[in-house]
């Protein structure tokens, strides 16, 4: 600093000096959260990282990751927002690593009603309970099913069934 510099010139100066210094530390912080998150997110994706299969996805909950790092759930949201990983499958969005449980859902569903007895197919309620043995939720209901199955599209199962009833008369 000026030795010349006036009383409030150096006042002004220990300001900006210290906001600066607060800046570098809070990214500092910024930077060490989102290694903790990524951390977390590979730990718990472990599986999906060896193969690239999109079934090997493990659901994980914004919540979870924000009491593994002893934050709240908006900071991980926002940690996580517009930050991608390039891996030897692509490169994909931390957001949808977080939060892939819901396509690993959708996969569940299919693969489900794609096994199922086409003769007596499976309720939603039956469904639901593959789900949630599955992923290890101990929530995850029928009124859940019915809306992921209308998601994709998938008929209910009196409709499936009656499918499967006329492709068999002929």
């Amino acid at each position: 600093m000026n030795p010349s510099a006036t009383p409030d010139e150096k006042d002004w100066c220990k300001k900006y000096k210290q906001k600066a210094e607060d800046l570098y530390y809070l990214s500092l912080e910024r930077a060490e959260m989102i290694d903790k998150v990524c951390r977390y997110i590979f730990l718990k994706q472990q599986q999906f990282f060896l193969t690239g299969s999109r079934a090997d996805i493990v659901s994980i909950s914004q919540n979870e990751i924000a009491k593994y790092i002893d934050r709240h759930r908006s900071m991980v949201s926002r940690l996580l927002k517009n930050k991608s990983i390039e891996t030897p499958y692509g490169v994909f969005p931390l957001k949808w690593l977080a939060s892939a449980g819901n396509i690993n859902k959708e996969e569940m569903l299919r693969d489900a009603i794609q096994r199922e007895d086409k003769k007596n197919p499976l309720t939603d309620s039956q469904l639901a309970e593959i789900i949630k043995e599955k992923t290890g939720k101990k929530r995850f209901g029928r009124t859940a099913v019915t809306n992921l199955r209308k998601k994709l599209g998938i008929p209910k199962r009196s409709e499936r069934k009656q499918r499967n009833d006329t492709r068999n008369r002929f």
